[in-house]
């Protein structure tokens, strides 16, 4: 099993030169005078690779049109990073700008870490984005993030390892059954340095657990809360 983050917030910093007068005073933005320097800060938990690389470059776009703003970006550890994030409110020491997961999104704005981004975002730029950015972005009628990325979840096979194991290849046209994927799990179970058939990241925190699981949930006309 392969997992991807959801959408991002990474684009908000091509609206930061028009929202600086939305931070609050409970942020650790620094204002200089018109003619000086500004200082903001984004919490952020990319690793390292294609994720880390798209912060810099967006960072670096960012501060070669803005001279005069440097954004400070604080790297928090990821697997404690919505607990940092809890206890930066509780100390009112949020940064302006939080980079998170999707599923996180509608409990920092209930919980009124997030301001409404709909006055600084054109309707133009917004047009810009994928519709299902948008919605995952959307709580109680207002926008609050716009995600750099929407992301797939997704079975991910080894097919080395399917063939040594002697199962046929799933196509989307006839993907494997119920059945077949039991049985191709008991077979991946004899095949050398296959430790585990299927890993489905069951030790891993966060909101892994509704992202990856919520949609076999809802698949089955079942949902997470009472919407009634």
């Amino acid at each position: 099993m392969s997992r991807k983050h959801g959408g991002r917030i990474f684009p908000l910093l091509l609206v930061l030169s028009i929202m600086f007068s939305a931070c609050g005073s409970t942020s650790t933005t620094t204002f200089g005078s018109k003619s000086g320097p500004t200082t903001i800060q984004l919490f952020f938990h990319s690793g390292q690779g294609p994720e880390r690389d798209a912060l810099n470059a967006t960072l670096k776009a960012f501060s070669d049109r803005n001279p005069d703003i440097t954004v400070e970006a604080v790297q928090l550890p990821e697997g404690r990073y919505t607990d940092q994030v809890n206890i930066a409110a509780l100390a009112r020491s949020l940064p302006c700008l939080l980079d998170f997961d999707g599923p996180t999104l509608y409990n920092y704005a209930w919980s009124g870490y997030l301001i409404p981004l709909d006055k600084y975002v054109s309707p133009e730029m917004k047009a810009d984005f994928l519709p299902s950015i948008i919605k995952q972005g959307t709580y109680n009628h207002h926008l609050y993030s716009l995600g750099q990325f929407d992301s797939g979840l997704g079975i991910y096979a080894n097919k080395q390892y399917l063939s040594e194991a002697g199962v046929r290849i799933p196509t989307i046209d006839n993907p494997w059954t119920l059945t077949e994927f039991n049985n191709v799990l008991a077979k991946l179970k004899n095949v050398p340095g296959v430790e585990y058939p299927l890993d489905l990241k069951m030790s891993t925190s966060g909101e892994w657990f509704t992202y990856g699981f919520s949609p076999f949930v809802e698949s089955f006309g079942g949902d997470l809360i009472n919407r009634s």
